[in-house]
């Protein structure tokens, strides 16, 4: 499958979501995840080595209840920093799921409750150890 569909996080970063048999295809997918989700997703032709479409979303609301679940793994994995795929547990492994995961991430991240430190990694902040006790 020579395209690739990434989502830009809020450091900037691009997270790879799924890969995609054709341009129009992946263009779709990337198309309907942004009507569902904020930020922005790509299509990423690995043959040209380039971005070859961008889509922007502001359909994500926000998930309390999820970024809760993403906040505890960390106790629950007894560590104060984690690899993005642990998070990606807080709700499972199908794209949609993991897109939503990642919109709390961001919602986190920008809330000052998480450190994205490069890497996939990130590490819970004293604000969001004190989120995790208030609940």
């Amino acid at each position: 499958m020579p395209h690739d569909i990434f989502k830009r996080d809020a450091a900037g970063r691009m997270l790879w979501i799924e890969a995609a048999k054709d341009l129009k295809s992946g263009k779709w997918l990337a198309k309907k995840l942004s009507h569902h989700n904020e930020g922005e997703f790509v299509v990423f032709d690995r043959p040209k080595n380039q971005v070859v479409a961008s889509f922007y979303g502001s359909g994500a609301t926000s998930n309390s209840t999820l970024s809760l679940r993403v906040l505890r793994l960390f106790g629950e994995m007894g560590q104060d920093r984690l690899d993005l795929h642990v998070l990606f547990e807080a709700a499972g492994n199908e794209p949609e799921e993991r897109l939503r995961v990642l919109a709390a991430i961001d919602e986190l991240v920008r809330a000052g409750m998480l450190d994205a430190l490069g890497g996939d990694f990130y590490a819970l902040t004293e604000k969001g150890k004190g989120a995790v006790a208030q609940s």
